[in-house]
């Protein structure tokens, strides 16, 4: 029912753009309705969202459990490969539509060989922000941890 009210709010968000918001006069009465459908179809994207994860990410299953550890060295470093493509490209002056799209292609590449690679790392693979079951109980890495961060913590206080 949901993904209908989805597409059904999406075709009239199309259709608005096209028939109303790209006219030269826009009435103040076709801005609020236009923002008012706009807000409808976020909230049924993320209602969408949610609706999907409730029934198919409730089960347990081996790639979800590897997925659910890799999701935060992923969420950590795609922000800094990012920025790193982003300032690299930009003095070759490649123009928004091709620098945008090596970018989010070299992003992509890069969280799937974060995906691969972490949990082959093995120790160094708390360092990257994977969460290893065996290495959270060791005391010499929590130890070794602590001692990294000292100086940071130093400077903070």
């Amino acid at each position: 029912m949901l993904i209908w009210i989805f597409t059904l709010n999406a075709m009239i968000i199309l259709l608005l753009y096209h028939f109303y918001w790209l006219q030269d006069s826009l009435t103040p009465f076709i801005v609020w309705c236009g923002s008012i459908i706009l807000v409808l179809q976020r909230v049924c994207a993320v209602l969408l969202v949610l609706a999907l994860a409730a029934r198919y990410l409730t089960r347990s299953h081996p790639l979800l459990t590897r997925l659910n550890k890799a999701v935060f060295p992923i969420y950590l470093w795609h922000q800094s490969v990012i920025i790193a493509l982003a300032l690299w490209l930009s003095r070759y002056q490649l123009g928004g539509l091709l620098e945008s799209l090596v970018v989010i292609i070299g992003t992509l590449l890069f969280s799937g060989l974060l995906f691969w690679l972490v949990p082959k790392l093995g120790s160094f693979a708390v360092v990257m922000g994977y969460r290893a079951n065996s290495l959270t109980s060791n005391k010499f890495i929590w130890g070794l941890g602590c001692l990294l961060l000292l100086p940071l913590i130093l400077r903070i206080i």
